[in-house]
Parts: structure tokens; C-alpha cells; sequence
């Protein structure tokens, strides 16, 4: 960032400025252009933003916070919209947009590279969905492979930080138009293939991060539009030990974030005896981002429907395998049989299936 654009920023943040708020705008004293004085609501107060940059300053002075969505979201959806149009974003194209929503988030561009290389991950996946977001379409998602076996390899070499940061360059952005509805622990039920692969060490045991989950249905107002939604009664459940989307009522919860009434997660649920509590046996997946909590046990399912395509193709249980204790294929992740062999007998297991873990 050059030093000319650096105080442009600076004088956004000018408290003389700052006292024409009322006026809705103020001129940049440097460009002549436009600077938006915006209520930004919800008791984070006011942002300035100049319309020839685009940068964005907080009225107290700091840096807009990448958590303040309504910043950094629109920077650099404009910054893309006036300056990109490719279909599919290539990987360094990925990384322009990490770098401009962190220099409007946390600190100008030329300290990316001392960034934490975590930090930096970070932002690359957010780069990744704020493209898919803008994108008519985008690139199909990197298979699940031996580069997974390798990549753990490298993490055991102690070089974790380097190879995690490769392999999230390496991946498209996320199917536009879809958007996650729960996110899951892959040691639990298995791995979306639309996501990054990584594993760490939590006192000598390997932990698998969390995992996106996209579904296109939408979140309906109320449940007499579970129809319309696609989403069946659940006085139709037939599903039992398999994984679906759920339509959860969380009208008895907690709204951190919101006062949304449904929302759409997954789960599954291995009580024969649902009859008697219509809420007993379920399992719920992931963080709800709606709600700000984990919807284990939080909540009530009023509906359900069958996991989209490339999602069923993930959790649906391979061919038989005689040695397995629970007649199911599972896939150890670590070097001795590769990700895509089954632990018990070594069976190669195909491309698309994702790693399966006990009887989920």
C-alpha cells in the first residue's frame, strides 16, 4: 500500500469529518470524492467509506472488524464486481480478495505477509466464499485423495503450516448459490467433499476441524410451508440411521443472533421409540450461525428431507465388508491404509465416498 493511500485512509477518519454525520457524507480530502458516513446499527456505530476507494474507517478510528460483515462484505464485493467477471476464480485471484478484505479488516496489504500463516488461512476460505457469493458459477471441488494422506504426512513432519496454506489455495471457491447449513465434525460422520481436509494433534489424539455442509432449499417463515419448502412431516420419518436435512423449531431456544423462528440443519436419529418423544434419539450436526450455538439438543425438528445429491453421496454406506464389527466399511486416515481404504479390511473404497466413522 503506498503512503499516499495510507494517509487517504487516515483522512477518512478525520474528526472534522465527523462532524458533518448528519449531513449523510462528507468530502475526501484528498481524492475530492464522496466519503459515506453509515449508521452501521446494532450499537457498533458509524463507518466512514470513501466511494473512490472503498476504504472503510470506524467513526472511533479503528479498522473495521472482519466480524463487522456489513464492511468488509461490501468493500470487496464492489472491488470485485467493477474490476472481475471470470466465471472461475483462479487461485491467485483467491488470494487478491483474501488480501483486500484484510486490509479493510485488520491491517494494510503489505502485512499480510507477516501475517500468522492461521490468520491467513483464514482469510483465504473467506475470499473463497465471498466469491461464490458473487459468482454465477464456480469451479467444481478438488476430490477427496492420497494428497489427503500426504498432507497429513506433512503435518506429522512439522510442516503443517505451509502445506495447510497450499492446499486452501488450491481449492475453488464453494458451488455459488449455496451457502452452508451446518457444519460438522468429520471424525463424527463423515467429510463434505466441498471442503478443506485438515487435522491436528489434541493431547496425542488426531482431531479432524469442522466441515461445511451446503444444501439450496430454503429456510421457510413457518411449517405450514413445509411443503412448499420440500420438506416432509415428520409424522412421515422413514429415515432411521441415516443422515438428513432437518427443519428445527428453536422458538424455546436462545437467539443470540437472531429471532429466526426455523432453521435448516442436519442430523439423524437411531431411537426406534420416536413415537413416544418425538425429540428423543435425534442427533444434531455442527454450529447453527443463525443462532450463535451448537443445535445438539437445542431445538425441535418439525420437518425433513433427503440429503441433496452430492451430499447422500457422502453418507451413503458402502458396499458390505464382512470383517467390519458393524457390517460398514471405515476409512483410517492415517498413513498405514490411505484415506480411501477401508480400516478393517483394506478395501479400496471409491472417490466419492467420504471418510465414515463408526455407525454414522
Amino acid at each position: 500500500m503506498t503512503e499516499k493511500l495510507r494517509e487517504h485512509r487516515q483522512s477518512l477518519n478525520d474528526h472534522e469529518a465527523m462532524a458533518d454525520a448528519q449531513a449523510g457524507c462528507v468530502p475526501c480530502k484528498l481524492c475530492g470524492g464522496r466519503a459515506v458516513i453509515t449508521d452501521a446499527g446494532a450499537g457498533a456505530g458509524y463507518y466512514v467509506r470513501c466511494e473512490n476507494s472503498g476504504a472503510f474507517r470506524s467513526a472511533e478510528g479503528c479498522m473495521v472488524s472482519d466480524q463487522r460483515l456489513g464492511g468488509w462484505a461490501y468493500n470487496v464485493m464492489d472491488w470485485w464486481n467493477r474490476l472481475h467477471s471470470f466465471p472461475t476464480p483462479a487461485a491467485d485471484e483467491v488470494e487478491a480478495v483474501a488480501r483486500a478484505i484484510y486490509a479493510v479488516g485488520c491491517a494494510p496489504d503489505e502485512e499480510w505477509e507477516r501475517a500468522h500463516p492461521r490468520t491467513q488461512m483464514t482469510y483465504l476460505e473467506k475470499a473463497r466464499a465471498a466469491i461464490a457469493a458473487m459468482q454465477a458459477r464456480s469451479a467444481e471441488p478438488a476430490p477427496v485423495s492420497r494428497e489427503i494422506a500426504e498432507w497429513n504426512a506433512a503435518l506429522d513432519a512439522g510442516c503443517s503450516q505451509d502445506a495447510a496454506i497450499a492446499r486452501v489455495r488450491a481449492l475453488p471457491a464453494e458451488p455459488a448459490g449455496e451457502e452452508p447449513v451446518a457444519w460438522m465434525y468429520k471424525t463424527h460422520l463423515g467429510q463434505s467433499l466441498t471442503s478443506t481436509f485438515r487435522r491436528t494433534h489434541y493431547d496425542g489424539f488426531p482431531v479432524t476441524d469442522e466441515t461445511p455442509l451446503y444444501a439450496r432449499p430454503a429456510t421457510p417463515t413457518n411449517p405450514e410451508r413445509l411443503v412448499e419448502a420440500g420438506f416432509r412431516p415428520m409424522s412421515e420419518w422413514d429415515s432411521r440411521d441415516r443422515t438428513v436435512l432437518l427443519l428445527v423449531d428453536y422458538s424455546d431456544g436462545c437467539h443470540a443472533l437472531d429471532d429466526a423462528q426455523f432453521a435448516i440443519t442436519i442430523g439423524h436419529n437411531n431411537d426406534h421409540n420416536v413415537g413416544e418423544d418425538e425429540g428423543k434419539g435425534w442427533e444434531f450436526a455442527g454450529w447453527c450461525w443463525s443462532h450463535d450455538h451448537y443445535v445438539q439438543g437445542e431445538g425441535m425438528p418439525v420437518g425433513w428431507m433427503p440429503l441433496p445429491h452430492h451430499l447422500a453421496e457422502a453418507f451413503a454406506a458402502p458396499s458390505e465388508c464382512a470383517s467390519a464389527p458393524n457390517g460398514r466399511h471405515q476409512v483410517d486416515t492415517s498413513m498405514e491404509s490411505g484415506p480411501n481404504n477401508c480400516f478393517h479390511c483394506e478395501a479400496p473404497m471409491p472417490s466419492s465416498s467420504a471418510p465414515l466413522k463408526g455407525g454414522a
